[in-house]
């Protein structure tokens, strides 16, 4: 179930891009967050 998540945070990108008016660069963090916040929720 993680790995649809992540690959749902990864397509959203661009959306995302545009919403907070971002470059691709300025959002390419986002996965790892999202897969750090999901790990470390794992963890409890």
């Amino acid at each position: 179930m993680s790995a649809v998540d992540s690959r749902s945070v990864i397509v959203a990108l661009p959306t995302i891009s545009l919403h907070f008016g971002l470059s691709l660069d300025g959002v390419q963090w986002i996965p790892l967050a999202y897969q750090g916040l999901h790990g470390y929720s794992e963890l409890r």
